[in-house]
């Protein structure tokens, strides 16, 4: 008498989640070179350089935006 082990789903359901992580992240690129990019760069960036340059709120941006707050350069 032989005992069938069956793979069970979820390592299927796993296998599909991961995969359209991947591919969700792949498409990443279209949506930043996206018209909604260069809409939110146009209208936002002004309010967002502002709320950057003053002492007060700079805060805000270190908090809620880091990408934002720090200007990264290449070591010299």
């Amino acid at each position: 008498m032989s005992i069938q082990i069956q793979q069970p789903i979820t390592t299927e359901r796993t296998f599909w989640a991961i995969a359209a992580f991947y591919c969700l992240s792949a498409f990443e690129f279209f949506s930043m070179a996206s018209p909604f990019a260069v809409y939110f760069d146009s209208v936002y960036r002004p309010g967002l350089n502002f709320i950057n340059t003053n002492p007060l709120l700079a805060w805000l941006n270190t908090i809620f935006l880091p990408h934002s707050a720090v200007e990264t350069t290449f070591p010299k």
